[in-house]
């Protein structure tokens, strides 16, 4: 093994160390400056990161207006909508004034709205104002209705202040300020000013922004002035086709619509006066009530206005949005000319009716199909001692209970009421003179009653009955009296008609002497006519007796062809006076017994 040394060469400790000191400060130098442009660069990273977290705020915040927008129904949330979001993205000194003709039911058009959180002076509103009016000047000539939105906001105004205060002493004037106007397909709607008291407070990139807001908003505005135009038109269409008249009118009263029904009843046109046009047609003064209505929300209602020769039925109502605000009213005229005449008539033939109904001197009750007692006259009650008042409602069955001749209650499902309500028979009595029945007063005392029960009816069905009825106290004695006499007569009657026919057979028989033929057939048909007279006198007696209840039916056999042979000869003479002849042919053996 061969091994080679090399001599080692001797080297300066000193250079060594000063050329390592070199080294370091060149890479510190470089270290320093690489720190540096990182530095630099982590503060652009970081300016980079705030700036793309404002504009993921202000998307953001773009993305909630146009939800809000999407969900807005009115003109004035779109705008308090659009003023939040730019709240939220513009400096906390910016003021927000707003001028756009407001087409919201119940709101006045003449409205500049303010969102400030700082008051502001007289002189700082109209220079704001000025400005929105350049601002439609300066919209090119193919934009609609900029010339009336230019004399529109040069008019007189009512500054309304949604945030903020107005202090006229506040000298202060904008001195930053941008215009917005409001453009959708070639059309202004109006426009916002956003200004400040400080000066150059706003960047091209917020007044970008607020211009793509404004945007959404106008676009949101407009889609809904077509919807409020398309729904006005529905109603304007339903209220015209309306026969009763409709008044419709804002919150200052101010009538915007009233249909063809309405001009030809109170003689005013269909749109643009106040309400005190109409109210002044009437003597009844119901201006508070309208206020009344339109505060409360509460419903009032006029039975009866004469306006002229004509009478109205009024209702006042108030209109509501979708959200259950108050933001008009409306009057509704029915004319009830004709129905008060109608009831006039109907009530003066009510009133000879109960004239007719008291004035009868039968006791009278009407009843429901129930047999509850709807309206008696005067003689039921001085028949039964019951006040109408007391029985009204009550069941006529229970105030008047019915007994018989012998003192028995009847049944309520026997009493002729109770059978004529059920459809059991078509007309119930009550009583009669053979079979007499009497009526329980409130006082316990009995009367023989009479009368008679009859069915309401309606398409066939029995809606309640009417009874008629009456005392017949009088007429039971005069009967009682007209019984006795009949009874008294027919006896007093047969016993002279029984001399006659005695002495009659006397003769007939030859105990008086021989008579000639012809003086026996006269006297032999005077003794026949007895013979019925008798008869007769006998039947008057048999009649008493059946009033009385004491007579019993023995029917027996009769040959009625005699009778009839009877009754031709009483008739011959008469007959042949006239030149009637009577023909009666019994045939032979003919025998008819009834």
């Amino acid at each position: 093994m061969i091994e080679f040394f090399k001599k080692k060469k001797k080297t300066n400790p000193e250079k060594k160390i000063k050329a390592r000191t070199i080294n370091f400060d060149v890479a510190n130098q470089r270290l320093k400056a690489r720190n540096r442009q990182l530095e630099a660069v982590n503060q652009q990273l970081v300016s980079e990161r705030e700036e793309l977290k404002k504009r993921y705020a202000d998307l953001d915040t773009f993305k909630d207006l146009v939800q809000e927008l999407g969900s807005s129904l009115k003109t004035a949330k779109v705008l308090q909508t659009l003023i939040k979001a730019l709240e939220k993205i513009l400096p906390e000194s910016a003021s927000f004034v707003y001028a756009i003709p407001s087409p919201d039911p119940g709101r006045p058009s003449n409205l500049i709205y303010i969102h400030s959180r700082a008051a502001l002076g007289e002189k700082y509103l109209d220079c704001v104002k000025d400005n929105i009016a350049s601002s439609f000047d300066l919209l090119p000539a193919p934009v609609k209705r900029k010339e009336e939105l230019a004399k529109w906001i040069h008019g007189k105004f009512i500054f309304e202040f949604i945030e903020g205060t107005q202090d006229n002493k506040d000298a202060k004037r904008p001195l930053s300020s941008f215009n917005v106007p409001f453009v959708v397909r070639d059309e202004v709607l109006g426009a916002i000013n956003i200004s400040s008291s400080e000066p150059n407070l706003f960047t091209e990139k917020d007044i970008n922004l607020v211009h793509t807001m404004a945007d959404a908003a106008a676009s949101t505005i407009s889609r809904l002035r077509r919807l409020l135009q398309s729904e006005q038109s529905r109603i304007a269409s339903l209220v015209e086709s309306l026969s009763n008249g409709v008044i419709m009118f804002d919150l200052d009263q101010r009538v915007t619509l009233s249909n063809t029904a309405a001009q030809k009843m109170t003689g005013l046109p269909e749109r643009g006066f106040y309400l005190s046009e109409f109210t002044k047609l009437f003597k009844e003064n119901f201006d508070k009530k309208v206020a009344g209505v339109l505060r409360s929300g509460e419903l009032f209602h006029i039975e009866e206005a004469v306006l002229s020769r004509f009478a109205y039925e009024i209702f006042i109502v108030s209109v509501m949005d979708h959200e259950k605000k108050i933001i008009g009213g409306a009057i509704i005229l029915h004319d009830i000319t004709y129905a008060k005449e109608k009831t006039d008539i109907l009530k003066e033939a009510k009133a000879k009716d109960e004239a007719v109904f008291a004035s009868i001197g039968e006791g009278l009750i009407i009843t429901d199909d129930q047999g509850n007692i709807v309206q008696v006259n005067e003689a039921f009650e001085k028949l039964l001692g019951w006040r109408a008042k007391e029985v009204i409602g009550k069941k006529m069955l229970d105030v008047a209970q019915k007994v018989d001749e012998n003192g028995e209650i009847i049944p309520l499902v026997k009493r002729s009421l109770s059978r004529v309500l059920s459809g059991e028979i078509s007309v119930g009595k009550v009583s009669s003179i053979v079979k007499t029945h009497s009526y329980i007063r409130r006082d316990k005392s009995k009367f023989p009653v009479m009368g008679v029960v009859t069915p309401i009816k309606f398409n066939n069905k029995i809606l309640g009955a009417v009874q008629v009825f009456r005392d017949i106290t009088n007429e039971l004695e005069i009967d009682k009296t007209k019984t006795e006499f009949v009874s008294v007569a027919s006896h007093q009657l047969r016993t002279p008609l029984g001399s006659m026919r005695w002495y009659l057979e006397m003769i007939l028989n030859g105990d008086m002497g021989k008579i000639n033929k012809k003086t026996k057939e006269a006297l032999e048909q005077v003794y026949e006519s007895n013979t019925r007279i008798i008869g007769l006198v006998k039947d008057l007696l048999d009649i008493a007796r059946i009033e009385q209840g004491r007579f019993k039916s023995q029917p027996e056999y009769v040959e009625i062809i005699g009778i009839i042979e009877e009754a031709i000869r009483e008739i011959a003479l008469e007959a042949e006076k006239k030149n009637v002849v009577i023909d009666f042919n019994r045939g032979k053996g003919a025998k008819l017994n009834v």
